[in-house]
């Protein structure tokens, strides 16, 4: 129809978090070894030092980490145009289907006498695919009959959890916005 559309595309993020240095405990992984636990918002991983054999229940000091989760998205979502002329405003909401394809953490860690640096590229309890709802809200200034401008605030917010078997269930959520060119041949 002329006022109804349907739109869809690939969208590839890198989503950076900061964590604060924390304390981690040793614990017994499932393959029953003694290894320290590091928790994300997003999946945990058993971190074996170098420096030593940890005992059941000793503890190290995290410094800062930098965590980050890379996800191709397919939105379907459906819009309507309000306007003609110039300006078009396009209100849109739909579904998303998520697919995390990375999801590493930096950090280092120590205890009285030692450092190392620890690099983790894979977290356990992190799901490969999750649900978001999406809305956006475009703002289209046509220049001419081929070319026109657009800015396009949107929010997504997650229906499923991205964490599974984690003590922390997470539902991500982002607001981001979009500038785009259009021309038409």
């Amino acid at each position: 129809k002329e006022k109804w559309g349907l739109q869809t595309g690939l969208i590839y993020s890198n989503t950076a978090i900061g964590i604060n240095p924390q304390k981690i405990s040793a614990l017994r992984d499932p393959a029953g070894a003694i290894a320290y636990k590091y928790i994300t918002s997003s999946g945990y991983a058993y971190i074996k030092p170098g420096f030593g054999s940890p005992a059941f229940g000793d503890s190290l000091v995290t410094a800062e980490a930098k965590h980050s989760l890379h996800s191709l998205s397919v939105p379907l979502i459906i819009k309507y145009t309000v306007g003609k002329n110039r300006f078009l405003f396009l209100p849109g909401a739909g579904l998303e289907a998520n697919f995390i394809t990375r999801a590493k953490l930096e950090t280092e860690i120590e205890d009285a006498a030692n450092r190392e640096a620890v690099f983790i590229n894979k977290l356990n309890g992190a799901k490969s695919f999750y649900w978001s709802l999406v809305a956006d809200a475009e703002l289209r200034y046509k220049v001419n009959e081929k070319l026109s401008f657009s800015i396009r605030p949107v929010f997504r917010y997650a229906i499923s959890a991205i964490t599974e078997n984690n003590i922390v269930e997470t539902f991500p959520y982002s607001f981001g916005t979009g500038l785009g060119l259009t021309y038409k041949f």
